[in-house]
């Protein structure tokens, strides 16, 4: 029988990825808030996300990466709600405020680790965490989670805590697309930032999704984390594409058709414009319950041999 050790020699060999292997080889001794700069560090990030909050209260409002792939009406509307006289609703949902409120703190977990990394290997250099970042249009932009050189390799890093089932999901290849072009918006929006700190960077072309299994670790991975590297070349025509439909849109003054199709979906009853969609939404639904009615059954017969 093979020893604890004997295992975990065997786990790190089948351990792929640029980033998941270091921070599993991080965790093999405690990694501790220890210092007043570690302490420094995490209230330093706690502070950038008040500002961050701050400025989405009283700003104008953009398109941002995170919902890029999601229905493109709710994305023009996030924009351009005020203009229109629009309410954004805040729904009163424990689940979704709850699941928000711990990816928060699954951030600064692993920002901290980061940071940690960067400290103790020489292979790692942190450029930043929680980078805003925007178009040179103005018109759309969000913040990096993470900034990293890897073997000065420049990397976006996104985190991601998921699900069990979204997790293994993933594991397994199937990574869903919202989470892609998010990526690769935020690593086409970094490349565009004029800053001291990109004037030294190469081209970013590549992404580095770390998500985090809320079911903990298992024998496969140890940390419950796995890693998704996702080029920017694959999913940037796809970005572009979605931006120049938005852009269209706001040429023409034009507010997108509805994607939802019905108003029994996750996806509705959470929008913060669903009572805008509902009667659009409602005829798709009625009318897509009338095509299934006309549809006649076919039963299946026995053949004989």
């Amino acid at each position: 029988m093979a020893t604890s050790l004997e295992k975990s020699l065997v786990q790190r060999r089948k351990t792929q990825g640029v980033l998941r292997p270091l921070l599993e080889d991080l965790f093999r001794s405690p990694v501790e808030i220890e210092s007043k700069e570690d302490a420094n560090f995490i209230h330093s990030l706690a502070m950038t996300q008040v500002e961050r909050e701050e400025m989405r209260r009283i700003g104008d409002g953009v398109f941002s990466p995170s919902g890029l792939a999601s229905c493109l009406r709710r994305v023009y509307l996030g924009r351009h709600h005020k203009r229109l006289g629009l309410e954004k609703v805040e729904l009163p949902s424990v689940t979704a405020h709850g699941y928000f409120t711990g990816g928060n703190f699954i951030h600064l977990k692993w920002q901290f680790a980061l940071y940690k990394l960067a400290v103790r290997s020489p292979r790692v250099h942190l450029v930043g965490n929680e980078i805003p970042v925007i178009s040179k249009r103005r018109d759309h932009g969000g913040t990096l989670d993470s900034l990293i050189l890897v073997d000065d390799v420049p990397y976006v890093v996104d985190f991601k805590g998921l699900n069990v089932h979204t997790f293994n999901d993933i594991v397994r290849g199937e990574v869903p697309i919202e989470y892609q072009i998010q990526l690769g918006d935020y690593m086409m929006l970094a490349n565009a930032l004029k800053t001291k700190f990109r004037a030294n960077l190469p081209r970013i072309e590549h992404g580095i999704l770390l998500v985090e299994s809320k079911g903990g670790p298992d024998y496969t991975h140890p940390l419950g984390i796995h890693e998704v590297h996702i080029r920017l070349d694959d999913v940037l025509p796809e970005v572009r594409k979605r931006l120049e439909v938005l852009r269209k849109h706001e040429r023409a003054e034009k507010i997108p058709a509805p994607e939802c199709r019905s108003t029994k979906i996750t996806d509705f009853q959470g929008c913060p414009f669903a009572e805008f969609c509902r009667r659009e939404v409602k005829r798709f639904e009625n009318q897509d319950r009338a095509k299934t009615e006309t549809v006649p059954l076919r039963l299946s017969t026995p053949r004989r041999r």
